[in-house]
């Protein structure tokens, strides 16, 4: 659902510490699906942007993304093109890159940073 929320990203590594945390709060009426294209091409950006990884592992709620990004699927987001092939891009130069899907039901604390809001999102990648 879309609405106020801390936006972004959070890099960790193997031993889950906390590297960085990415975005800032925003209100908005951009929904989920876009905010997860967005934070997840902000954290990889900023990811490789610090870093040379090798192995990643993506851990995601949305579906929508992970049949785009993962299963070869057409968006089906409108306007999220440019975040699916910046997102594609930048997963191709991570040798062994993959993803967990979080249920809903899971506890994800990268739920609170999800919905990102359309003023980032009018940013575009880059």
């Amino acid at each position: 659902t879309p609405g106020p929320a801390g936006a972004g990203a959070v890099m960790m590594n193997a031993a889950e510490d906390e590297l960085a945390r990415l975005g800032r709060p925003v209100g908005s009426r951009t929904g989920n699906n876009t905010a997860e294209y967005v934070a997840l091409q902000l954290g990889l950006s900023e990811l490789l942007a610090r870093y040379e990884p090798h192995r990643l592992e993506v851990r995601i709620d949305s579906m929508t993304v992970i049949r785009d990004i993962w299963g070869g699927d057409d968006p089906t987001e409108p306007g999220v093109e440019a975040y699916s092939e910046a997102v594609t891009a930048a997963l191709s130069s991570i040798p062994d890159h993959h993803y967990t899907h979080l249920a809903d039901s899971d506890p994800n604390p990268a739920d609170a940073l999800a919905t990102v809001g359309a003023d980032i999102a009018a940013f575009g990648p880059g």
